[in-house]
């Protein structure tokens, strides 16, 4: 069965708070589809020589999200708020497990049409491994219909 993928952009404005503080910004066309109980958003991030460096999954349901990527970076991380998750993350210098601590999770949508797409997610989780917490991250995604009105 086939999903009706609708053309969407990407917007994610992530800070990661650690020793430093690191910003990233990324807007980038995508496609969205939903189930019954789901709502799906594939993207892809390039690399610097312009060739697709990972593809992107995001599902997201009303109590939690889980973002899935492949390619030169390959992970898959659950975030619920509250619940403490496990990551495998690899890399192209090898596998890293990580802790993924959800301490808040909130996805809004706004629709005004059947076209139309518009979904807001603030979440803010912390990172770690062996225990020990080394980074709180904020992420804002935005996801709206790239159809003209």
């Amino acid at each position: 069965m086939s999903l009706e993928q609708k053309p969407v952009f990407v917007k994610i404005l992530a800070e990661h708070v650690g020793e430093e503080t690191e910003v990233m910004e990324l807007t980038v066309p995508g496609f969205y589809s939903c189930t019954e109980d789901a709502h799906y958003v594939r993207y892809e991030e390039m690399a610097e020589n312009g060739e697709v460096a990972t593809k992107n999954l995001l599902k997201l349901q009303t109590e939690s999200m889980s973002i899935t990527k492949q390619g030169a970076i390959q992970s898959k991380m659950i975030f619920c708020e509250n619940v403490m998750s496990e990551a495998k993350y690899h890399t192209p210098y090898g596998e890293m497990i990580l802790e993924v601590n959800t301490l808040s999770y909130n996805v809004r949508c706004e629709k005004s049409t059947v076209n139309d797409v518009n979904y807001a997610v603030d979440l803010l989780y912390e990172l770690g491994a062996g225990g020990q917490i080394f980074t709180k991250c904020h992420m804002s995604i935005e996801i709206v219909s790239a159809l003209l009105k």
